[in-house]
C-alpha cells in the first residue's frame, strides 16, 4: 500500500514511486524475516481521569528497507501477534473542579393532591459551562425531585380528585 510517511494514511498508488515499491510476498525463515510490527505513540486518555482508554496505530513494516516501508499486515504473520492497539489508562480520581448548578423546581405535577416537582441539575466549571459529572462531588449533588401538595381542588370529590375540601352540608 502507498502510505503517507508521517500519518500512515493510505494513499492512491499513483502518489508513490512504483520503482521502490516492496514485494507483496516473501518467504522467510524464523528469525530472518524483515517484516516487523510497529506502532505509534499512545493517544490521549479518554477520559483523562478515573479509568479510561487510549489507542495507537499498529502496522506491519519492512525493516530491510530504508526508510522503513509499511506493508500489508499479513506479511507480519511470522512476527507473532500484533501489539495491542487499545489499552486502559487513567490518572486516578478526577479532581473535583466543578460545582453543581440547580435550576428552579417546576410546578407541581398535579393541581390537586400529592405530586412531584423536578429541576435540572448540572455540573459546571468556573465559567458556568456544563462539564462531565465526574468533575463534581456526587455527595454534594442537590436534590432533583421533591414531593408537593396542591390544595387547588374542586368543591366536589370524584375519582379524578379523591382529595377535596370538606363541603359544608346544608
Amino acid at each position: 500500500q502507498c502510505v503517507e510517511r508521517n500519518t500512515t494514511n493510505v494513499l492512491n498508488d499513483t502518489a508513490c514511486d512504483m520503482e521502490v515499491r516492496p514485494v507483496d510476498t516473501m518467504s522467510c525463515s524464523a528469525g530472518s524475516c524483515p517484516f516487523l510490527w510497529g506502532f505509534s505513540a499512545w493517544g490521549e486518555c479518554i477520559p483523562d481521569c478515573e479509568l479510561g482508554y487510549h489507542s495507537r496505530n499498529v502496522y506491519c513494516y519492512d525493516d530491510s528497507r530504508r526508510p522503513r516501508v509499511i506493508v500489508d499486515d499479513e506479511l507480519c504473520s511470522e512476527a507473532g501477534e500484533p501489539p495491542t492497539n487499545v489499552s486502559r489508562c487513567g490518572s486516578g480520581p478526577c479532581q473535583q473542579v466543578g460545582t453543581w448548578l440547580a435550576g428552579p423546581f417546576s410546578d407541581c405535577s398535579v393541581t390537586c393532591g400529592v405530586g412531584t416537582q423536578g429541576r435540572n441539575i448540572e455540573c459546571v466549571d468556573s465559567n458556568y459551562q456544563s462539564i462531565d459529572t465526574i468533575y463534581c462531588d456526587p455527595s454534594w449533588r442537590p436534590q432533583q425531585f421533591k414531593d408537593c401538595f396542591n390544595m387547588n381542588c374542586p368543591n366536589e370529590c370524584d375519582a379524578e380528585h379523591p382529595i377535596c375540601p370538606a363541603v359544608a352540608s346544608a
